[in-house]
C-alpha cells in the first residue's frame, strides 16, 4: 500500500490497514491480492486499479538467492 499510494516510509507501515481475508478483493481505487505466508504474516499486494481495465494476478514462488540475482541484472 505505500508502494501504491506513492508514499514510502513517510507514512506509517502500521497506520494502513489491507483486508485480513485472502484472495482478490476490491477497496476503494485498489484492488489487493492478500495470501498468508504463515500463520502470523499476511501479504498483501495492493495495484491501483481504473475502471476500464481487467487486471490479472499470478503468484509464483522464488528463492530469495534468485531475487537478488535478478535485482542485481536490473540495478
Amino acid at each position: 500500500m505505500l508502494k501504491a499510494k506513492g508514499t514510502g516510509f513517510y507514512t506509517h507501515p502500521v497506520s494502513i490497514s489491507v483486508p485480513e481475508n485472502s484472495g482478490i478483493i476490491k477497496g476503494g481505487d485498489f484492488l489487493y491480492n492478500s495470501f498468508l505466508l504463515d500463520p502470523d504474516y499476511i501479504v498483501s499486494i495492493a495495484l491501483k486499479c481504473s475502471k476500464n481495465k481487467t487486471h490479472t494476478f499470478s503468484i509464483q514462488e522464488i528463492l530469495l538467492k534468485d531475487l537478488i540475482d535478478l535485482y542485481k541484472t536490473l540495478s
